[in-house]
């Protein structure tokens, strides 16, 4: 629930007024003090509730504190309620309901887990030998009142007394079902005692709501389970027929089932069908490439006794060079059409992540085969289409009818040009257009119409063909003009213009003064013949254009005198409203994918001027709370492509940048200037700061304003698959993508008004006398206090919390690199520890830039000696050479020593024998437990060439990878004890409290 008033939006939990669109300086009770107010305070689940530990937890979008809660010692309540299969129960949802939360938390519930529900157990021992699978069913049975609810269902069969159980199975009913089903294995030994044999089920509400749901579990033998999607034989002839391909969710979620895959039979994953029964000789390619996540996805076949055969498995990871290549994780395969088409292929879909939907594409592909039996070309899967041998083209690599301006087929009667606009592989015209000679004329072509950016010129036009493409031979098209342009013209000699042998005319002119693209003299002068190249007035013109131009002037002051008057009485009624300015603009998602860094030049297609913005305050300090402008002009170079700049302005509440226009859209060709706000609220840190800008181009305008509508307010956090399908899809249409930053160039002068984010001081003061008021700063913590067993403070940390710890450091890093800042001294005791929570906005910052310098011209930076620790130093620092490469070479050990918190080097005797160690190209072992991607990563960064390290940005990357892997690595945290994580970090902030209270 957010409040709006005029001027910024607000949520429910401030307990004060915003500065910034959901940031306010203080919180209501019951929130968390991170300014946004958007979560409810956090718990410590080691201790019990109590008035200094309360629970609260979000009820219809307000923090509400809970009073009914389950006592508990272990992850299991002692008082559960039992269930028999083939016996249905009913389980009533009110406000008497008490709150716990279940063994299957995700990423996203680890700060809000606890909701209603109800605790169940299922004695395993009754069902038969036979049966090794089971039924739970669950539906709606009545609403109270409100609206329906997810209603989610973990399955455990951990032991009571295990501190971390065991994720069996998840499912859960969708509100828009009335009912679901999940099929579970039953795994358990009869005849082991000292086990409990027994499945413990929570069921409870994504939301409060009042309703009763039915639970039944039945017995199943063998698998079962039909294909939640079919394509049959009139589905794929549609398919390569039409060309057109079909995109699926599916379900993973509401509709998989846990299952042992046949390809997989060791370990318990999700699954969900999908069959392909078609004959025909084309192929059906399955992507779920534009995801960009690892998906597992196998071919089975059915068997009498109730289990499946594998056949094929494929892992969608990158490997090789198409790792190298940044090609997208997931899976890519090809499917042929079966030689009997009564045989029905089975596959699915196999994933750990049991909360995340699949979406994959269906695509016919390579008719006729490509004729690959008779040698005209082959299938390509990673093309998704025909790649054709000389002489053979088309869709299926049949003999072409054209080739090397010669008809392969005959006289060519009839037959147009392959290979030029509007003609297909079988030299016939497509619909639309008409035959005229060996060309194919548009219907848009026939009616001149010049808003189609398929016509060059006008039919009857100078070089111009029938089709209305100019005549490549002589003739050239100018986008500009939207004319044809003879090829000669521009080469400063007069020349003869001729088409297709025959003389059209000579040239009147030719780069001189006064000629025009096409060299022809501009209208009212003629050619020089003392200086054939340039054109000179007409005499005979001359007082005709004396004529118009006085007439013009004295149009032109009219018109002047008309447009002030209604200025000054528009001025006199419309109020200029500068609050405007002080807002934060809608966050535009910073899409890079495909993009290259590219400053604005004639080359690039694009200007933009200036870059570095002082707001007119180049040689003083800007004031606080003064609202300053400069304006920036924006040229679009392209001759026919629309161009679309963003600026990406920064969501801060110490300052706005307000750019007016935020996005800009210009024609070809076009221009415009736009303006900059900047106004500060606090004297902090602006000199230099880049504000990064994107720039699109493409042939469609409405291609760029649909990009500038799928990543507006859009971040990060909330970029999910959906953007990133629909962004593949505009993509696809855009010729251009470039990204570069403007600098602001001016400084904030001192103030009252400080800067409480760098500070990071508490909001009352310990202490006042005559110089002013003493504060205290918030306590933080390096991160090698963690990491190291040999500290007091050690902790195993989990993989995805490293990886996000690499990953806040390498943002960082590379923020440093493009602002040409090296560190040189990267590791972990330079590393602040904000958060020990993967899912927090920022777990990691960096510190101590003692021995930081700016980049120089030459990389070896020779006045500078010994600078960094000796064990995370790269090999040429110890020939005192320090370049950005350098930096890469820390970070990899630095991941090194917190994947595996442990000491690097720690075997050697003294720094001589690491340095040569380290200078022989040798590096710290890296054994199996490492997973594969990380592994990868660290080796490409401490490559002994500097020139073959990644840089910061392609470790960003690489890293976004490894947190989406994470969940397949689940074995990784195995030692990691998640309480004593929080009950850590709640006895650091008792600590610190008490260290204030001292006070």
């Amino acid at each position: 629930m957010y409040l709006k008033n005029k001027k910024i939006e607000c949520h429910v939990g401030c307990s004060s007024s915003c500065i910034a669109n959901y940031t306010c300086s203080s919180c209501g009770i019951g929130y968390d003090q991170d300014y946004s107010c958007d979560h409810c305070q956090l718990i410590n689940t080691y201790k019990p509730f109590s008035s200094n530990n309360p629970l609260y937890v979000m009820q219809h979008d307000i923090c509400t504190s809970i009073s009914h809660y389950i006592v508990k010692s272990t992850w299991l309540p002692d008082n559960r309620n039992s269930i028999h299969i083939n016996e249905p129960i009913e389980l009533i949802f009110n406000s008497e309901t008490y709150y716990d939360y279940g063994p299957c938390i995700t990423r996203k519930e680890k700060q809000n887990r606890y909701r209603i529900g109800h605790w169940l157990e299922l004695n395993l021992l009754e069902f038969p030998d036979s049966v090794n699978y089971m039924q739970v069913q669950l539906k709606y049975k009545t609403i109270t009142q409100g609206k329906k609810v997810n209603v989610y269902y973990d399955i455990s069969d951990s032991e009571p007394s295990t501190s971390n159980p065991y994720c069996y199975a998840r499912g859960f009913l969708i509100s828009t079902n009335e009912s679901t089903s999940l099929q579970v294995p039953i795994h358990f030994d009869r005849m082991d005692s000292s086990k409990s044999n027994k499945y413990f089920i929570y069921i409870y509400e994504e939301e409060y709501a009042e309703l009763t749901v039915e639970i039944l579990i039945t017995e199943q033998i063998g698998k079962i389970g039909n294909p939640f999607f079919t394509i049959d034989q009139k589905m794929a002839d549609e398919m390569i027929t039409t060309g057109q391909s079909k995109t699926v969710i599916f379900p993973m979620s509401s509709e998989g089932r846990q299952a042992y895959p046949a390809c997989l039979p060791g370990t318990i994953m999700r699954v969900i069908r999908f069959s392909i029964w078609y004959e025909g000789d084309f192929s059906i390619v399955v992507s779920t490439k534009h995801e960009n996540r690892i998906r597992y996805m196998q071919e089975f076949k059915e068997t009498l006794n109730g289990t499946n055969e594998c056949v094929q498995f494929w892992n969608g990871q990158s490997h090789g060079v198409l790792y190298d290549s940044g090609t997208n994780d997931g899976v890519l395969v090809r499917i042929d059409g079966n030689e009997n088409g009564n045989e029905e292929r089975l596959f699915s879909f196999i994933s750990n992540e049991q909360e995340l939907d699949i979406s994959a594409t269906f695509t016919a592909i390579c008719p006729n085969n490509c004729n690959e039996k008779f040698g005209y070309g082959k299938c390509s899967t990673i093309d998704m289409k025909c790649k054709c041998n000389d002489k053979y083209g088309g869709d299926d690599c049949h003999s072409l009818c054209y080739y090397d301006g010669k008809f392969t087929n005959g006289s060519g009667e009839g037959q147009c040009h392959y290979g030029e606009p509007g003609c297909n592989s079988y030299c016939q015209c497509e619909p639309g257009y008409t035959l005229n000679g060996y060309y194919c004329v548009s219907d848009s072509c026939k009616n001149n119409n010049r808003n189609d950016i398929t016509i060059e010129c006008v039919q009857g036009d100078e070089g111009c063909r029938t089709d209305c493409i100019c005549e490549s031979s002589s003739f050239k098209f100018s986008p500009t003009l939207k004319q044809c342009v003879p090829i000669l013209c521009g080469n400063n000699q007069i020349d003869d213009i001729n088409l297709n042998g025959i003389f059209l005319r000579k040239e009147e002119c030719d780069g001189g003064i006064n000629c025009d693209e096409t060299c022809h003299c501009l209208l009212g002068y003629i050619q020089d013949e003392s200086n054939p190249l340039r054109c000179i007035e007409n005499s005979n013109s001359i007082s005709t254009i004396i004529g118009i131009t006085i007439s013009a002037i004295i149009i032109f002051v009219v018109l002047l005198c008309c447009g002030g008057i209604l200025l000054y009485f528009l001025l006199r009624t419309t109020k200029f409203d500068i609050n405007i300015y002080l807002q934060q603009q809608p966050n535009y998602y910073l899409y890079l994918s495909g993009s290259k860094k590219k400053p604005p030049t004639i080359e690039n297609k694009y200007v933009i001027e200036p870059l570095s913005l002082d707001f007119g305050n180049e040689n003083t300090l800007t004031a606080v709370l003064d609202t300053r402008f400069e304006k920036i002009d924006i040229r679009n170079k392209s001759g026919n492509k629309y161009m679309m700049v963003i600026f990406h302005t920064p969501n801060n509440p110490k300052f706005v940048f307000h750019f007016e226009p935020q996005v800009v859209l210009l024609r070809p060709r076009g221009f415009k200037t736009i303006t900059c706000f900047m106004t500060l609220f606090c004297t902090t840190k602006i000199k230099d700061m880049k504000i990064p800008y994107t720039v699109w181009f493409s042939k469609s305008k409405s291609t760029l304003q649909e990009i500038s509508e799928v990543l507006k307010n859009k971040t990060f956090e909330y970029w999910d698959e959906n953007c990133q399908f629909k962004m593949n899809k505009l993509c696809k249409n855009v010729i251009l993508h470039y990204h570069y930053f403007i600098t602001i160039q001016t400084e904030a002068a001192g103030s009252t008004h400080i800067d409480m984010d760098e500070l990071n001081i508490r909001e009352n003061p310990i202490a006042e006398g005559a110089m002013g008021r003493v504060y205290i700063g918030e306590y933080r913590s390096s991160l090698g206090e963690y990491i190291r067993k040999s500290s007091k403070d050690f902790l195993i940390l989990p993989y995805n919390l490293k990886l996000r710890m690499l990953y806040d450091t390498a943002r960082g890093m590379s923020f440093l690199h493009e602002n040409n800042i090296l560190h040189l001294d990267l590791k972990p005791d330079n590393l602040l520890v904000n958060s020990l929570f993967a899912d927090s906005a920022c777990c990691i910052k960096i510190t101590d830039f003692g021995t930081s310098r700016f980049t120089k011209k030459n990389n070896t930076n020779s006045g500078d000696k010994g600078l960094g620790t000796p064990i995370y130093v790269a090999p040429e620092a110890y020939r005192d050479e320090y370049t950005p490469a350098g930096d890469v070479y820390s970070f990899a050990i630095t991941a090194w020593e917190i994947f595996y918190q442990d000491e690097p080097y720690k075997e050697f005797k003294s720094l001589f024998d690491i340095k040569q160690y380290v200078e022989e190209g040798k590096r710290l072992v890296i054994d199996e437990t490492m997973p594969l991607l990380l592994k990868i990563m660290i080796e490409s960064c401490w490559k002994q060439n500097p020139q073959d390290r990644l840089t910061f940005e392609e470790i960003c990357w690489s890293l976004v990878k490894m947190i989406d892997d994470a969940p397949n690595h689940l074995n990784l945290d195995s030692a990691v004890d998640e309480e004593k994580i929080k009950d850590f970090v709640t006895s650091r902030q008792a600590r610190v409290q008490s260290m204030l209270d001292e006070y």
